[in-house]
């Protein structure tokens, strides 16, 4: 199985349990690995035999902007889940960042396997 990696991709989306978190947009950036066969892609060049990344970065940003979510875990499940679906995908690979969130700490990250 061969994997295709979209690295970096920033969303700014309504998550966290304090109030304060519930008022203000955050930013989380997130790395998707996407396990699929791309054999037919090889051989033929054409879009319609390949994931469409673009798309899929396209999905996963009004995902995560068209609700709130409490916990990092949770939306990076739920994701997961949901692209492994939508898309056909063999395996996903999510991980999550979320800046500003322990005083000592750059960020925090969550990975989530379907």
């Amino acid at each position: 199985m061969d994997k295709l990696t979209i690295h970096e991709l920033t969303i700014e989306t309504s998550i966290g349990v304090h109030d304060w978190e519930k008022k203000l947009k955050q930013k989380l950036v997130f790395d998707i690995e996407i396990h699929f066969d791309f054999s037919q892609a090889y051989h033929s060049d054409e879009l319609d035999h390949t994931i469409d990344y673009t798309k899929l970065a396209e999905f996963t940003t009004s995902f995560c902007q068209q609700r709130h979510f409490n916990l990092v875990e949770h939306l990076a499940y739920q994701l997961s889940q949901t692209l492994k679906q939508e898309f056909h995908l063999s395996k996903v690979i999510l991980s999550v960042a979320k800046a500003g969130v322990i005083a000592n700490a750059r960020k925090i990250s969550f990975c989530c396997t379907a």
